[in-house]
């Protein structure tokens, strides 16, 4: 999921988490989680 995320975002970086999560089909909380993972690890900047 995270290079699907990583891509819509670069796409378009003015979705929110809630967007993501409903174009996934989870929950708002998986998103915000995964993101923060990928920031913590330095894939993403923010």
């Amino acid at each position: 999921m995270r290079e699907e995320i990583l891509t819509m975002i670069e796409k378009n970086n003015k979705l929110s988490t809630k967007d993501l999560a409903d174009m996934f089909g989870v929950d708002e909380v998986t998103i915000i989680n995964e993101i923060a993972k990928m920031e913590e690890e330095k894939v993403i900047c923010g």
